[in-house]
């Protein structure tokens, strides 16, 4: 498993892992740079990412959290800052009520995974497929913040494709939530952070708020001006809330400082 490592608060720091998005590794580097002022950050690139191939068997945003589970026991990391946006931080919600006792804190940014409409609403609007003009109207509140709109290279274009075919993987049916997650919540007690986009398309309505409150120790921050990846359109408002709320980060627009590693 490829494995970055940002340490610019020195390796005697406290260890956070940061869980990309659906779109990418790259797509959460600032925000890993921001945590990485006071934490060790370890920031993985899931399987079917970044160029990574899939691990047989691993098939749900549950089978990717034991997986991160045993990168933190290979580690030999007891405690941590948890992190993740949107699939990863789904991931790190599965993760957070394996082990809750584990996590020091939970930041999640624009988490999907969950379902608190009607059984016969849509859970999440369609990203898979259509086009992508339509599709960046549903993640940006301005769509020419998408990072991937104007990228006609040949690599990219597969890599894009790559990802998303990830992302249905992962999360097609059901249709980007786990039925079991939501009666899970109540083990999720240390404090945590939710960070969303005041435009975001993608989730129903009152989800986030829906969530918020089905979390013991859980805020809720909206941000306007973004959709629903936040740390891309409105970087130095997430950053001063990510900030404020973990102890140490630096209060900065985001930006990055980092090295590669493996484990």
């Amino acid at each position: 498993m490829a494995v970055e490592e940002l340490d610019t608060g020195g390796r005697s720091s406290p260890v956070a892992l940061v869980l990309h998005s659906e779109e990418g590794p790259e797509h959460d580097q600032a925000l890993a740079g921001v945590i990485a002022e006071s934490h060790r950050v370890l920031l993985p690139s899931h399987p079917g990412f970044g160029g990574q191939p899939r691990v047989a068997g691993v098939d749900r945003p549950a089978d990717l959290a034991y997986l991160y589970l045993a990168l933190l026991d290979g580690y030999g990391v007891d405690s941590c800052a948890l992190t993740g946006s949107s699939l990863g931080a789904w991931i790190a919600l599965e993760m957070a009520t394996m082990e809750p006792r584990r996590f020091s804190s939970l930041i999640l940014v624009s988490p999907i995974g969950l379902k608190f409409n009607g059984r016969t609403d849509a859970s999440f609007a369609e990203v898979l497929v259509g086009p992508q003009d339509a599709v960046s109207q549903l993640l940006y509140s301005d769509p020419a913040h998408d990072v991937w709109r104007d990228r006609k290279d040949t690599e990219d274009v597969v890599r894009r494709a790559e990802q998303r075919e990830s992302l249905l993987h992962y999360g097609w049916e059901p249709y980007m939530h786990n039925p079991r997650l939501r009666h899970l919540l109540r083990r999720v007690a240390m404090p945590t952070l939710l960070v969303a986009g005041a435009d975001d398309g993608f989730v129903p309505a009152g989800y986030y708020a829906a969530l918020t409150g089905a979390l013991p120790g859980a805020q809720l921050v909206s941000i306007p001006g973004a959709g629903h990846f936040p740390q891309v359109e409105q970087p130095a408002e997430t950053a001063r809330q990510v900030s404020q709320f973990l102890p140490g980060a630096a209060d900065r627009p985001l930006s990055l400082s980092r090295k590669s590693g493996q484990p």
